[in-house]
């Protein structure tokens, strides 16, 4: 389908460490990324700060482009 699925890794919990970190470690192989609840606020800080500063027409994180020439979390995972 083109898109990047996240899980944001220390916002959810299953119902033993073993299991969360065994589940966690599959699902980032298969079906998305995980990052944890501060990349995601980093990210969007910096496309926040590329919107506000002039440097993007339009505010399609999908295409933001870092400072250091990176992309933004949106282009950095598995594609499903």
């Amino acid at each position: 389908m083109g898109y990047t699925f996240f899980l944001v890794e220390d916002a959810t919990s299953a119902i033993n460490a073993d299991l969360q970190v065994w589940e966690t470690r599959m699902l980032n192989q298969i079906y998305c990324k995980v990052v944890s609840t501060d990349e995601v606020l980093q990210d969007l800080a910096a496309q926040l700060e590329a919107v506000s500063s002039g440097l993007r027409g339009n505010s399609d994180i999908n295409d933001t482009c870092q400072a250091d020439g990176s992309r933004g979390l949106a282009n950095s995972g598995q594609q499903s």
